[in-house]
């Protein structure tokens, strides 16, 4: 499956850039659509259920001071479509910034120094093909569309050791002041605290130890507050590259809304619609209501794993 091409991605630019041209059309899907996924290529408001077009997006994207875009890493058409976004934001914002989860804080001088043009060198750079990430390949156009802008690209991850530190129980490893000023020392509602640990348990296929559950989501939390620490630190507009996970109500949105309410945030959520499902609320909780996770929901392909869940089995002694 071939990733969004630099030819592609500058033709997208130039019609961004016309005001005769309207929106651009967003990149074909190159993972295909299944006969029987008519839902595949759908874009609706999450909260209200209404269908949207590509050109509504864009306006949206145009109106925000910060947006973010949640993806299944592996997949390229959440990454095509986020250089897409970018490039649309970029053309209405000269100056602006790139925040990437996939990058930790002290990870990120790399980012600094990172020029249009050389973003295969700032794969290298980063050391990208040993972090573990999907391929450079898929994310190098959505840097490009940044860098050609004149944007500036963030670090937003937390640091290794802080994270782990925070997750075994280290309360000290966090002062006070730096807790409050994330707003960590805000619980989360009710119902975005069991959404958050649900999704913990789902994505351990099931498998984590019910008593690594709380620290796991304090990791969660950290990581969160500070993604939203570093959009509200970046040039507006600023633009959130990461998992979907964190795009929901309980997760960046939720440290965005406590620390800068009067800022305006959209959030994109790119779902991925598996073979016969045909409605949005088998795929998105409280799709249609004011408890929707996100602002936009956009379907697309989804990707061949084979068994996801078989080195958690081996993992934790489940065969």
């Amino acid at each position: 499956m071939r990733p969004i091409t630099t030819a592609l991605l500058a033709g997208l630019a130039a019609a961004i850039a016309s005001p005769a041209a309207g929106a651009p059309a967003p990149p074909a899907f190159v993972g295909g659509t299944p006969a029987d996924a008519p839902l595949v290529g759908a874009i609706r408001d999450a909260r209200t259920g209404a269908a949207l077009t590509p050109a509504d997006v864009a306006a949206r994207i145009a109106g925000a001071e910060i947006v973010l875009l949640g993806e299944r890493h592996d997949n390229p058409d959440h990454h095509a479509l986020q250089a897409w976004a970018v490039a649309v934001a970029a053309a209405e914002a000269p100056a602006g910034g790139l925040v990437l989860e996939m990058v930790r804080r002290d990870e990120g001088g790399p980012l600094a120094e990172a020029e249009a043009g050389d973003v295969t060198a700032l794969g290298e750079a980063l050391g990208w093909e040993e972090s573990g990430w999907p391929d450079f390949s898929m994310y190098a156009p959505v840097l490009e569309a940044a860098l050609d802008a004149g944007w500036t690209l963030h670090a937003g991850d937390v640091e290794r050791t802080l994270m782990t530190a925070l997750a075994q129980g280290d309360a000290d490893a966090l002062a006070p002041d730096e807790r409050a000023r994330l707003a960590l020392d805000r619980p989360l509602p009710e119902p975005g605290r069991l959404r958050m640990e649900q999704a913990i348990v789902d994505g351990h296929c099931g498998l984590l130890p019910e008593a690594a559950v709380p620290g796991f989501a304090v990791a969660q939390r950290l990581r969160d507050a500070v993604l939203a620490d570093a959009l509200l630190a970046a040039p507006s507009p600023a633009v959130l590259i990461a998992g979907a996970g964190h795009v929901g109500t309980e997760a960046v949105p939720f440290y965005l809304d406590a620390r800068a309410p009067e800022r305006e945030v959209l959030s994109i959520a790119f779902v991925e619609v598996p073979p016969g499902v045909v409605e949005p609320a088998d795929l998105v909780a409280g799709f249609g209501g004011p408890d929707a996770p996100y602002d936009v929901a956009w379907f697309t392909p989804g990707v061949e794993r084979g068994d996801v869940c078989a080195d958690l089995r081996a993992r934790f002694g489940g065969g």
